[in-house]
Parts: structure tokens; C-alpha cells; sequence
């Protein structure tokens, strides 16, 4: 549904898996009533699809992620920023790089972390399938009275601002 509000931004003209361009397969699914199909079944539960995708002429202002870049994500970074405070939209401070998340733990309980500090865990984040979580490490930035909201988190490849739990995919610039 989306490929079909989306498709004069589209290039239709690309091969997909099927073989087909997404011009034709999206043209395919529309002929055949895929869309509206799939209206009745949120019909069932009284939602209109409007509420789920909003066709570009009624979108919101602004979107719920933004790509980010800097020197330490230099091919970029992905933030669900609706999920943060607004300020936590913009921060500089100083970077904190540690190779694992107890390392990271270790100086957070340990006062070596100052409010505004942005603390980079390498070799953690998703992998395979799944991301463990780093429950100890935020909740000790969360629950340290100095802290709270005022420190960022990232590792390997997931990012936490905090108590904010704003994920942000990530790829770092690689470390030698």
C-alpha cells in the first residue's frame, strides 16, 4: 500500500524478485483488489487506512526518523527521533568509547561519566537476528541522579538515548 501512494516518486521501471518491474506489480496487485481487500479487514476492527498510511498529500510535517552523519557514523545513522524528547534532537558533547557494556557500566557507577557525555559501546548491538538488551547500563544512566536525560548511549549498532529507549541503526566508522 505504500509502493502504490508512493509510486510517482517511485522509479516503477526496476526489476523486483518476480521478475516483473514494481510498475507492473504494483499495477498487478491494484487490478486485482489486493488494496482494498486488505481495507475490509481494517474495516473489521473500525480503522481506516488512512490512519495506518497516509497518502503523501495528507502527510504530517515531519517525519518520525531522521538520518543522521557526523565523524563517528560516517556512512550514516537512523534515529526514531519521535520517540525522543525534543531536546534530544540536537546534542554535541564529548564522545565515550568503551569495547564492552560492563566497561561502560563500570564507569557510569563509578562517576567517570559527566551529563552531556555521548557513551559509544563497540562490539555490542544487533547481531544475527536479535539485539540484547542493555538494561543495566541504561537504567544506571537513567537512575543516576546526575544523568538521567542529560547522556546518550550508542553501541555497535543499536543506539538508546537514554531513557528515551530511541533505537537508531547505526554504522560506525570501523575502529583498528
Amino acid at each position: 500500500m505504500v509502493q502504490w501512494y508512493l509510486r510517482d516518486y517511485l522509479d516503477l521501471d526496476v526489476l523486483t524478485v518476480t521478475g516483473r518491474t514494481l510498475g507492473d506489480n504494483l499495477e498487478m496487485l491494484h487490478q486485482s483488489g489486493f488494496f482494498t481487500r486488505n481495507h475490509g479487514y481494517l474495516n473489521n476492527y473500525k480503522v481506516s487506512p488512512e490512519e495506518v498510511i497516509r497518502k503523501p498529500e495528507n502527510a504530517t510535517k515531519k517525519g518520525s526518523i531522521a538520518v543522521l552523519k557526523g565523524n563517528i557514523a560516517p556512512e550514516g545513522a537512523v534515529i526514531k527521533y519521535a520517540a525522543c524528547a525534543p531536546d534530544m534532537h540536537h546534542h554535541t558533547g564529548p564522545a565515550r568509547v568503551f569495547n564492552s557494556e560492563e566497561d561502560a557500566q563500570q564507569a557510569i557507577i563509578h562517576n567517570h561519566i559527566e551529563p552531556g557525555d555521548v557513551i559509544f559501546i563497540r562490539y555490542e548491538g544487533a547481531k544475527g537476528s536479535g539485539a540484547p538488551e542493555m538494561l543495566m547500563t541504561t537504567d544506571a544512566i537513567v537512575y543516576d541522579k546526575r544523568l538521567g536525560r542529560k547522556s546518550r548511549i550508542d553501541y555497535r549498532r543499536s543506539f538508546l538515548w537514554s531513557d528515551q529507549r530511541a533505537m537508531c541503526r547505526t554504522r560506525l566508522a570501523r575502529s583498528r
